[in-house]
């Protein structure tokens, strides 16, 4: 009897996401039209940042608290559902490379697929949301806060982003060394 009136676990992907306070704003201001076409925008949907910024912020190495304020954002069900199997990749990937929040790699291997879903990986997608915010963090600095010459900022921001961690001196990466360095 108590388990039927215990509320079954969702994780972070099975229903709308809000975003709080100053993400929120950020989210905002990542997704407007600037410049005359409607088609202008940093980022079209609330889905495609939450879909980048926790890989910038992972890579960056930048994470956010929460900000209670009220929600003011959200993505709606169905682009979650549409955009699931995205989320989840980056998802595991983030968990996967976090050596910090977890050294061991089996048990990252475990937090990122045995553990997905269950009441068990609600720490881990904390800890992914707090990338989250700090992508979105990163994103807005980079992109939206220098001025509004967005343009030229998102062609400054991929030069550096390039520069930073792409550019590697080498034709081709060996994605199996890669693999086992994780």
């Amino acid at each position: 009897m108590a388990d039927k009136m215990q509320k079954e676990y969702q994780s972070i992907f099975d229903h709308e996401y809000f975003f709080h306070g100053i993400h929120a704003d950020r989210l905002v201001a990542l997704t407007s039209q600037f410049g005359k076409s409607a088609s202008m925008k940093l980022l079209p949907r609330n889905v495609d940042v939450f879909m980048i910024a926790p890989v910038i912020g992972f890579i960056y190495g930048k994470r956010a608290a929460l900000d209670n304020s009220q929600p003011d954002r959200t993505i709606n069900f169905a682009q979650m559902t549409y955009c699931k199997s995205d989320l989840l990749f980056n998802y595991r990937l983030v968990i996967l490379l976090d050596k910090d929040y977890e050294p061991d790699p089996q048990k990252r291997l475990d937090k990122a697929f045995r553990f997905m879903g269950t009441p068990q990986a609600e720490p881990d997608e904390k800890r992914f949301e707090e990338y989250m915010r700090g992508g979105i963090d990163v994103l807005y600095e980079k992109l939206v806060s220098p001025g509004q010459n967005y343009e030229k900022n998102l062609i400054s921001f991929l030069e550096e982003f390039n520069e930073r961690y792409l550019a590697t001196g080498e034709e081709d990466v060996n994605l199996v060394d890669v693999a086992h360095s994780i």
